[in-house]
C-alpha cells in the first residue's frame, strides 16, 4: 500500500508543477485542487496501511501461545 501513497504524492507534485506553468487562473486552480486531492488520497492510504499493519500485529499477538501456559521442559508428571 505504501507504493500507492508514493504514486499519489508523485501525481500531486506533477499537478503542482503544472499549475505553476499554466497562465489561465481556472486551470491553475484546478491543478492545485487535483494536487490537494492526491495528497489527501496519499494520507488516507498511509493511514489505511498503518491500520492494517496494526490489525495484523494484534492478530499474531492473540494467536501466539502464552509462555506461562507452556509446559516446562523438565516437568515431572503428577501422579
Amino acid at each position: 500500500m505504501a507504493t500507492k501513497a508514493r504514486e499519489f504524492l508523485t501525481r500531486a507534485k506533477q499537478c503542482e508543477k503544472r499549475a505553476t506553468k499554466v497562465r489561465d487562473v481556472e486551470r491553475r486552480e484546478w491543478q492545485m485542487t487535483l494536487a490537494r486531492t492526491y495528497r489527501m488520497l496519499a494520507q488516507a492510504e498511509s493511514e489505511a496501511a498503518a491500520r492494517t499493519a496494526a490489525q495484523k500485529n494484534d492478530r499474531t499477538a492473540r494467536t501466539m501461545p502464552s509462555q506461562s501456559h507452556a509446559p516446562a521442559r523438565n516437568a515431572v508428571p503428577a501422579l
